[in-house]
Order: C-alpha cells, then sequence, then structure tokens
C-alpha cells in the first residue's frame, strides 16, 4: 500500500510541478565564513533570520540562526549569573565544580554544522518534502563540489505557490 502523502505536499508538488530548485532559490545568498567573528555574522542575522557557513572553498559546512545566536547569549548571561553567585559566598560556603567556558567568537563554534542541502536540479517537490520532513525553513543548493549557489526557503516555496487549474 502506498504511504499517504503528507498534508500540504501533495498539492506544493502539483502546484510547482516541474519546477526545479534552480528556479526557485534565491541565488548567490548572503553568507558568513567559520572563520568570521559572531559580530559580523550578527550583523547579517539582523536581517535575516539564518544564513548559510562556508569554508575558505565556499563549501556549506553549516548554518547559523538567531536561535544559535540567542543560545549562546543566553549561556553568557547564565555564566555572569554564576559568577555574581560565587563572589556574594561567604569563605565557608561549599562552591560547585564549575567550568568557566569563554563566550564563542568565531561563527564556527556557535553554528549548527548539520544542514539541508540539494543540487540545483532537485524538483521542487523534493525540496517541499525535505522543508516538511526536516521541519526546517530553509535548503541550501550547492554544486557538485558543494559550492553555496542558492537557497530555497519556505518564503520563497509560498511565494511561487499557484492556485491548481
Amino acid at each position: 500500500m502506498a504511504e499517504a502523502p503528507k498534508p500540504g505536499v501533495a498539492e506544493s508538488a502539483f502546484v510547482l510541478r516541474g519546477r526545479t530548485a534552480r528556479q526557485l532559490m534565491t541565488p548567490s545568498p548572503m553568507m558568513v565564513f567559520e572563520t568570521d567573528p559572531l559580530e559580523t555574522a550578527a550583523e547579517l542575522l539582523a536581517r535575516f533570520s539564518a544564513v548559510p557557513v562556508v569554508d575558505l572553498e565556499r563549501c556549506v559546512v553549516g548554518v547559523l540562526s538567531r536561535t544559535d545566536l540567542a543560545r549562546i547569549y543566553g549561556l553568557k548571561r547564565a555564566v555572569a549569573s554564576a559568577a555574581l553567585t560565587l563572589e556574594t559566598r561567604g569563605a565557608d560556603d561549599e562552591a560547585p565544580d564549575l567550568e568557566y567556558k569563554p563566550p564563542a567568537r568565531r561563527v564556527a563554534e556557535v553554528m549548527t554544522p548539520h544542514v539541508a542541502t540539494a543540487p540545483a536540479e532537485a524538483l521542487a517537490s523534493e525540496i517541499v518534502r525535505m522543508l516538511a520532513d526536516k521541519r526546517i525553513g530553509r535548503v541550501f543548493i550547492v554544486d557538485e563540489e558543494r559550492h553555496l549557489i542558492g537557497v530555497v526557503s519556505t518564503s520563497d516555496i509560498i511565494a511561487r505557490l499557484r492556485p491548481a487549474d
């Protein structure tokens, strides 16, 4: 028995029939290098919810999102709070073993290393299925050497949906 299509996927595949990732993608997206300082990435994340992370050959190695930054800055506040608590303890109080880790300085230290990628020739239905199955907001489009050439986001899909005839 064939598996039932996931809600929304069959309809999207129909109205996007024949289109490829190349036709849907935003070409040459903004990106950051894994060696870039977090401040550089934070400036981009003021405009985008996430940015692809590439190595020096411009191969996709990860993604950095606003959530990643919130997580690291939340941990930084937690460390500062723990330090304040330790400073106010009396000399006789027992302090737990705390390992202080300075805040990350480079994109590679904070990024999510596993990202969804697809070739430019991938069908739109395949991209929609990846987005739905993985519950992600974007798929990075790469060439044969994994060089970043574009991105297809849920916004790109929605913008190109057309009513079925």
